[in-house]
């Protein structure tokens, strides 16, 4: 057989396949009006039913992303409360120590802290 006749044969094939398949979805189901109603209706029960799922599922992400951000926010203000303590602390022992040193004292702290570093 040559490649033409292999060419009309699949197309053949494919307009019987698609005449069939034609009339298998035009073909009456065979149910009454009432129970295809009752299809419908569990259809859409279904339906609704996956949807409000979903939003569960997306509020439920939402709310543990919102949970997670605000204890990183949380330990981040945390530490910068830790930072600006120690920052107080030390500006105090500065307060203190030039009210309570002379100026001769001063210089001779400075320089020892000069020479630490």
């Amino acid at each position: 057989m040559d490649k033409q006749g292999k060419t009309l044969i699949a197309i053949l094939v494919i307009i019987v396949l698609a005449i069939v398949g034609y009339q298998m979805m035009a073909a009456p189901s065979g149910q009454t009006a009432g129970e295809q109603m009752d299809a419908a209706l569990d259809n859409a029960q279904q339906s609704t039913e996956q949807a409000s799922q979903q939003i569960q599922d997306a509020a439920s992400d939402a709310a543990e992303s919102t949970q997670q951000a605000a204890d990183q926010a949380s330990a981040e203000l945390q530490q910068a409360g830790d930072k600006m303590s120690e920052e107080a602390q030390k500006l105090g022992n500065k307060m203190e120590d030039a009210v309570t040193t002379s100026p001769a004292e001063q210089r001779a702290n400075e320089a020892e802290e000069a020479a630490q570093q």
